[in-house]
């Protein structure tokens, strides 16, 4: 039932802003998606109406193929079984408490790496009060084409 609902909640979404990106929750605390079934879960759901897939839970990993160090699901995994571009969700943890900018998700041979797995945006809770003129510091680094980091 779950995918019909969120179909619901997407259809009414679009029907007042069509324009609207649509992100999807996989919640990767999951302690182990693989043996959950990453792919029968979401097979429920019309991913056509998806644009992202999201990360959320704060504490995701930028110098790791594991989503989180704990959890078995790799970001190369999770975008190759939904096909869907990844929003990596960082600075923050249990409770939503804010732990700060996410140091990590600045360096450059970590967002390359990850970029590789499919992950192509980072969401910072507490981002550095310098964060704008760091990304376009980053971004002028990347070794990644994507048309919508260009100017």
């Amino acid at each position: 039932m779950m995918g019909v609902y969120f179909k619901q909640i997407v259809d009414t979404i679009k029907a007042y802003l069509p324009d609207a990106k649509i992100a999807i929750d996989i919640s990767p605390w999951v302690s182990d998606w693989d043996s959950l079934g990453l792919s029968k879960w979401f097979s429920h759901f019309d991913m056509s109406q998806v644009d992202y897939v999201s990360t959320s839970g704060g504490r995701t990993l930028a110098n790791s193929e594991r989503i989180r160090g704990a959890n078995k699901l790799t970001w190369n995994k999770l975008y190759e079984t939904l096909k869907k571009p990844i929003l990596a969700d960082v600075g923050y943890s249990a409770g939503g408490k804010g732990t700060g900018h996410a140091e990590l998700w600045d360096n450059i041979a970590n967002l390359d790496a990850r970029a590789k797995d499919g992950v192509v945006g980072v969401m910072q809770m507490d981002a550095a009060l310098d964060y704008p003129q760091r990304v376009s510091y980053i971004r002028s680094h990347l070794r990644v084409d994507y048309p919508w980091c260009k100017e």
